[in-house]
């Protein structure tokens, strides 16, 4: 079998060889090889731990001169015929998976840096050979990280106040150029009053922004998380004020006695709570039981709050009440001596005789 194929094997190489020199003079007639210009999108990246102070000045294409077959870019070209008096700006523009333009960041600095565009096609049998521009002016700086609290601003109105707010996150971090977090003192979100009401409010995805000496915004630095839930606890705003305390009596003492004079101490307390519901309060009562009572009662008893109003220190007092026997309903007891029928009466005024006096 190698014999077969070695036999007369010169001849074989130099037939081989001429069939590809054929082959290539053939096609380099029929499709010769040719340059075209495309544009390409330019994508501006800044390197890792940097950041890009110029994008907007930086093109959003570029043109791209490109080498291959002549069908090939007329294939890339479009149906429409080329236009010999066409300018490069006319050139079409290819889908960013065939054609795109990067900046390439060899050697990066801090700064104002001229950076090479490099061209890269995706496309088989095409190669790149120059773009326009060659290389862009771009200005780059340190790019840092900061974290700080997040600070709720939330207006109150006059009838409510904040009893707790919680976050579900506490901190950001912002990232960006050093002279610009410089300028950043904190980060705050903004609630509407329409916002809160008494109770719990909740707030999803609140906007977080960062905040200057002065209290406006900066616009464009980035903030992670850019939102944060918010859960407010309010309450109607709360007020003081002093009030009488009554003794509201329950019962009725033992049928001998009746109750005397009442007394409560503190007579006043003063109690917290929302305006609207103070405004009600005229006075308190709080409750004893007397029910049989034979003697005096003093007895600590909590006074009764209406909802939403608690005392300031204390909401327990001292009641006395005094329980007094009726009149005429407990006699005094009295001892009477027997009657002597053997006695004269005695005149009012007299002594008795004594038995043995002798008659006269």
């Amino acid at each position: 079998m190698l014999a077969r194929f070695t036999h007369n094997w010169t001849l074989k190489l130099t037939a081989l060889v001429l069939s590809l020199v054929v082959w290539s003079h053939v096609r380099g007639q029929v499709n010769p090889w040719e340059t075209m210009t495309f544009k390409a999108r330019l994508k501006a990246t800044a390197p890792r731990g940097f950041l890009l102070l110029n994008p907007q000045s930086l093109p959003k294409t570029v043109v791209v001169t490109l080498r291959g077959p002549r069908l090939s870019l007329r294939a890339l070209k479009g149906p429409a015929p080329a236009n010999p008096l066409a300018t490069p700006e006319d050139a079409p523009l290819l889908l960013s998976s065939q054609l795109h333009a990067i900046l390439d960041f060899s050697n990066p600095r801090k700064g104002v840096q001229n950076v090479p565009v490099k061209a890269i096609a995706d496309i088989e049998d095409i190669e790149v050979v120059g773009s326009k521009p060659a290389e862009v002016s771009v200005s780059l700086d340190a790019a840092e990280t900061r974290t700080l609290k997040i600070v709720p601003q939330i207006p109150v109105s006059n009838e409510l106040e904040i009893e707790k707010v919680n976050l579900s996150a506490r901190e950001a971090r912002i990232s960006g150029p050093s002279k610009i977090l410089d300028r950043v003192q904190s980060l705050r979100v903004i609630l509407n009053r329409s916002d809160l009401k008494s109770g719990v409010s909740r707030l999803e995805r609140a906007p977080i922004e960062a905040v200057d000496a002065g209290g406006e915004a900066i616009l464009g630095v980035p903030i992670e998380p850019a939102f944060v839930n918010i859960e407010i606890r309010a309450r109607e705003k709360q007020s003081e004020k002093s009030v009488r305390v009554n003794a509201k009596i329950v019962g009725k003492p033992d049928g001998d006695f009746e109750v005397g004079a009442i007394e409560v101490e503190p007579s006043r307390i003063r109690i917290r709570g929302p305006r609207s519901a103070l405004d009600e309060v005229k006075s308190l009562s709080v409750e004893i039981n007397i029910s049989n009572a034979e003697e005096n009662i003093s007895r600590r008893a909590r006074v009764d709050l209406p909802s939403k109003v608690q005392a300031v220190s204390s909401s327990r007092v001292r009641v006395r009440v005094e329980i007094n026997a009726r009149e005429g309903s407990t006699p005094s007891p009295q001892v009477e001596a027997a009657p002597n029928n053997d006695l004269p009466a005695t005149p009012p005024g007299e002594l008795p005789a004594p038995a043995n006096a002798p008659d006269n």
